[in-house]
Formats: C-alpha cells, structure tokens, sequence
C-alpha cells in the first residue's frame, strides 16, 4: 500500500492481534518446525464484518470470507489446523488432525461453476490426497452439493451451511 515499515514492526504487530485473539494465524502442514517457521503463515480474522469493512470490493472477496468463516468453524474443532503445499506448489486451505491424529483436507471455494476453478482445486486436493495418502477430501462452497471419485479416492463437495451444522 505505499507505507514505510519493517517486517518486524508488522510481525509485532501481528502478535499482538493474536494475543488479544483478533487475529489468528495458520502455519504451513511440516513434521519440521524449521520448514513451519520459514513458510508463510495465513491471517485469519474472528470478525467477518471488519473485514468486509476495509476491504473494498466485497463481492471480489466472498471466497476469502467463506475461507475465514470455515477457519472459525474448524479452529473450534481442532488444535492442529494447517494449510499445506503440494509438491507442485498448489495451496490447499486446510488439513486438520482430529483427536486421532488423522488428516483431513479441507479446499473452500465459492463455486466450481467456471472451469478454471475445477482445473485448479480438484486436481490439487487429488494430489495432497495421494502425497497425505487420504482416501477422502471435503470442497466446500456456497451452493454445490455433489461428489467426484477417482482411483478409489473420494471428494465430497458440501455447502457451506451443510458443513458448518455437521459435526466435522
């Protein structure tokens, strides 16, 4: 945005969000702590109406707010909540470790209405899927309610009202 800081000041700065639980963060999915700490962690935020009120163009942003809505949801359901990267770079939302230590991939989008969201997301979750060795996955969106299987892996695309009254 033009301004003047060091990384530390916004590092501070993002500290004390978390201190005062405003702001949370995400660390990247890693057995090691180095890889954790060197990776970009993602931001989210406890209040939905904040955001939408510094960011402009709100209909732009409605995959961030359903991506921080979902965060919500699981952080009360898991200690361990992660993004991960797939050998390919691609970025997948959340993976989360339930009271067993078993993964679950969670991908959130608006809609996979346009092709060039389902040539992004699905193959995506499909590798984290084969690298995490998880036969299940979870898309969730605003509207789409369906399923893809492949190679005896399954995907479940949930609304997000469906997915935010289930216990998972």
């Amino acid at each position: 945005m033009g301004y003047k800081t060091s990384k530390g000041f916004v590092s501070s700065c993002i500290d004390w969000f978390e201190d005062a639980y405003f702001l949370f963060s995400v660390k990247i999915f890693s057995q090691s702590a180095s890889i954790q700490n060197v990776n970009a962690k993602k931001i989210y935020c406890i209040d939905h109406s904040l955001i939408t009120s510094v960011t402009p163009g709100f209909s732009q942003n409605i995959g961030h707010l359903l991506e921080n809505i979902v965060f919500l949801h699981l952080r009360r359901q898991a200690e361990n909540l992660f993004y991960y990267r797939t050998s390919k770079g691609k970025e997948i939302d959340f993976v989360w470790l339930d009271v067993q230590d078993t993964k679950h991939l969670v991908q959130v989008c608006s809609s996979l209405n346009e092709t060039s969201t389902r040539k992004r997301e699905i193959p995506s979750l499909f590798q984290a899927m084969d690298e995490l060795n998880l036969k299940e996955s979870i898309i969730i969106s605003l509207e789409e309610d369906d399923f893809i299987e492949k190679e005896g892996k399954k995907i479940s695309i949930i609304p997000a009202w469906k997915y935010l009254i289930s216990d998972s």
